[in-house]
C-alpha cells in the first residue's frame, strides 16, 4: 500500500464544493506524467461517475471507483522504535545486488540491523549467498526482517529525495518507508524460515 499526496490549488470559499471520490491509480499516474510544471494548475471536475482532469493542455477522463476508501490510517503503525535514515541510492543498489541471489524457494531478502550496521542478504541454494553491508546510525535493538526485494525496488525507484526513513517494529509487523512530508509506503514482511 502506498500513499502520496498531490498538491492542489485552493479556491475561494464557496466557489467549489467538497468532493470525496476514489480515482483509479492509472488515471493519477497519467496526470502525473503529463502534469507539466509545479506552477501549472490542474482543473478537476466530476460528472456522475466520471472525473475530468485538465493540466498542461491535456484532458484526462476516467471512471471513478465506486464505494468508500478504507480507513487506511488505522493500519499504519505509529509506535515504531527502530528508525534509520538511509541513502536512497545506496539502499536501492544493495537491494538489487542482494536480490540477484534469490530463488523461487528463497524469494526474499533479509535485512539484519544491529548497532551501526545494516546487512542486506540474499540466498539461492544453487548459486550461493550475497551479503551487502552498510554503515548506519542505529543504536536500537537488533532485528532481522525479510522483505520481497521487488517491493523494495519498486518504492526506492520512485523516491525523489536522496534519503528516506525506514521504521520497523518487530520482524512480523509491516515496515514503513517515509520520504519527505507526503510520502509513506507500508511494506509487509515475509517469513524467511
Amino acid at each position: 500500500m502506498a500513499r502520496s499526496k498531490v498538491g492542489l490549488a485552493s479556491t475561494p470559499k464557496g466557489q467549489a464544493a467538497k468532493a470525496k471520490m476514489i480515482v483509479p491509480a492509472k488515471a493519477m499516474a497519467l496526470l502525473d506524467k503529463v502534469g507539466g510544471t509545479d506552477k501549472d494548475v490542474a482543473l478537476i471536475g466530476r460528472v456522475d461517475n466520471q472525473i475530468l482532469m485538465s493540466c498542461a493542455n491535456v484532458v484526462i477522463s476516467s471512471t471513478l471507483i465506486e464505494g468508500s476508501f478504507p480507513k487506511y490510517e488505522d493500519i499504519i503503525p505509529t509506535d515504531y522504535n527502530k528508525k534509520l535514515t538511509l541513502s536512497t541510492e545506496a539502499a536501492l543498489s544493495a537491494v538489487r545486488r542482494s536480490a540477484l541471489l534469490t530463488s523461487e524457494e528463497s524469494r526474499g531478502i533479509k535485512l539484519s540491523i544491529s548497532k551501526d550496521s545494516l546487512v542486506f542478504s540474499g540466498r539461492a541454494p544453487e548459486a550461493g549467498d550475497a551479503e551487502i553491508k552498510m554503515a548506519v546510525d542505529y543504536k536500537g535493538e537488533p532485528i532481522e526482517i525479510g522483505f520481497n526485494p521487488q517491493y523494495l525496488i519498486d518504492v526506492l525507484r520512485v523516491i525523489k529525495t536522496p534519503e528516506f526513513e525506514l521504521e520497523l517494529g518487530q520482524q512480523d509487523t509491516p515496515g514503513l518507508i517515509k520520504s519527505g512530508a507526503n510520502f509513506l509506503y507500508v511494506l509487509m514482511p515475509i517469513n524467511l524460515s
